[in-house]
């Protein structure tokens, strides 16, 4: 969906929120479930392999013991 479209749709949403409110989360609902069924699908494929290369990745196994002078500075 280039940008018109989503300009679009967002503001009939909207627009239409003011009117029935049941109707926008039926259409955001919408918008979102073909991206929420693809996960779902691709979930038991390829995910494994993937789950363990980011569990055997060097940044967690190194985990954070404290935090920079920084952080902790602007924390302040």
């Amino acid at each position: 969906m280039n940008l018109f479209w989503k300009i679009i749709f967002w503001s009939l949403t909207i627009g239409v929120g003011f009117v029935n409110p049941l109707i926008t989360f039926v259409m955001v609902f919408l918008y979102y479930l073909p991206g929420v069924i693809e996960n779902i699908c691709n979930n038991g494929t390829g995910s494994d392999s993937q789950t363990k290369r980011k569990s055997e990745s060097p940044q967690n196994l190194a985990q954070m013991k404290e935090f920079s002078k920084d952080t902790l500075e602007e924390s302040r």
